[in-house]
């Protein structure tokens, strides 16, 4: 009888341990809260962004360490993902203002109006000025 109880009491014991570990094991790691960080602060101030190392400054972390990060959860380059944000801005303000390719260009973050345009045509297959007069030729119709 003595043996079964502690035979119970170590179970007990070995499935408390395994519990604790297994709470443990579902917090997310701390890379993945650094990469939302990233992410965050991105979002909030890709136009200001004069280069990638504000990111550094930021979140008080390497960069080549924010890089790894962010391609391991991203699956894309941080340079990659700030392009694509402003690309999404910049084709908003292409649909809905009369404002230039070259102001738009600026107020999105790029210095260079023809660099924007390069970076657009990549992304979107076609240049700043033909997005915004394909849209608003299917908007007519």
């Amino acid at each position: 009888h003595r043996q079964t109880l502690l035979l119970g009491e170590a179970l007990l014991l070995i499935a408390e341990d395994f519990l604790a570990q297994s709470r443990q094991n579902t917090e997310l790691p701390a890379s993945y809260m650094t990469y939302r960080a990233i992410v965050d602060f991105m979002n909030n101030n890709f136009e200001r962004m004069e280069d990638l190392v504000s990111l550094e400054r930021a979140l008080h972390r390497k960069y080549s360490y924010l890089c790894h990060v962010f391609k391991k959860y991203a699956g894309m380059t941080i340079g990659d993902y700030l392009h694509h944000l402003r690309i999404q801005r910049a084709k908003h303000l292409l649909l809905n203002t009369e404002r230039s390719i070259r102001r738009i260009a600026e107020e999105v973050g790029f210095k260079d109006a023809f660099y924007f345009s390069r970076i657009f045509k990549r992304i979107e297959g076609i240049p700043p000025q033909a997005y915004r007069s394909r849209e608003e030729r299917e908007g007519e119709s």
